[in-house]
């Protein structure tokens, strides 16, 4: 029933940001590759994206084929085995970030939002300029609303977690009193390492925010907060769907899904600077001139 819950409702939420990532992966592409030779890259991709597919398809068959011989003949169980589904999809995922992380990087020493210029060694400067697509910089003032609003959540939940415990344990029918200290303790802790964590962040980023509306630093460059707060829309979605599937966990799996919601939220505070981290020290687009009276 858990499972079920989630799963459906989780679904939902997530078509908002698989689809933001489907409307952005084509245009990204025409930015990134060469123009000149725009087709000649596009193909190789397609190869590479296509043969990888095919052989991972295998590994990913064989490697479960793998665990349900083995449950088979330990538990008589083979489905036991789907349940490595999500540890399966989760090391490649992380390289896959990885990865983009670099990409994300290299394309900021080329030239990013300012003059990006791809390698090109058919060009006598090894280099081929692009056009340089109209943007605006990222807003610090859009960017200190966006740190409230996500401050309001690390609150929120650091205060849903210690209610759900006593909630499920003490005050629901039928409550698990016993578990109260697991479901309160280890979870809570956690919850308040999070938010430690994310105050840290927090605090680098709005001080860099001021200083660049003052005027005492270059702006070079800031975590957008357009991006931070779909993360935090699919994030938030996502754990709300976990606590109302929760509701029907008992013994210790409610506990460790409390234990795995924790853990996400220092997760985040986490992925969160790794992303203002991404974005420092790419060029920015030139201010455009205001306008003057008269």
């Amino acid at each position: 029933m858990v499972y079920m819950i989630t799963g459906i409702i989780g679904s939902v939420f997530g078509l908002c940001l698989s689809g933001m990532f489907q409307i952005c992966s084509l245009p990204s592409i025409m930015v990134l590759f060469p123009k000149s030779r725009f087709g000649s890259f596009c193909s190789m991709q397609a190869l590479l994206r296509s043969t990888c597919y095919m052989l991972m398809s295998i590994v990913c068959g064989v490697f479960f084929d793998l665990l349900k011989a083995y449950y088979t003949s330990t538990t008589g169980n083979a489905n036991f085995a789907f349940r490595y589904m999500a540890p399966w999809s989760m090391p490649w995922y992380l390289l896959a970030a990885l990865f983009g992380y670099l990409l994300y990087r290299e394309w900021g020493r080329h030239g990013g939002l300012r003059d990006y210029a791809p390698p090109a060694s058919w060009e006598p400067s090894e280099h081929e300029q692009m056009e340089v697509l109209p943007v605006k910089r990222v807003s610090p003032k859009a960017l200190l609303v966006a740190l409230k609003v996500i401050d309001a959540c690390y609150v929120f939940f650091t205060i849903l977690l210690p209610l759900y415990a006593f909630w499920h344990c003490r005050w629901r029918a039928n409550g698990e009193s016993g578990l109260l200290h697991q479901y309160l303790i280890a979870p809570t802790i956690l919850a308040l390492v999070a938010d430690a964590i994310w105050l840290v962040v927090r605090m680098r980023l709005a001080r860099q925010a001021r200083r660049i509306l003052r005027g005492e630093e270059e702006h070079r460059g800031l975590l957008h907060p357009g991006m931070a707060l779909v993360m935090l829309f699919t994030y938030v979605a996502g754990h709300l769907t976990m606590f109302c599937g929760n509701t029907y966990a008992r013994g210790t799996l409610g506990y460790v899904t409390n234990i795995l919601f924790a853990c996400s939220m220092i997760l985040m505070a986490i992925v969160f600077a790794l992303l203002a981290r991404m974005e420092y020290g790419i060029p920015q687009p030139q201010e455009e001139p205001r306008p003057t009276a008269g």
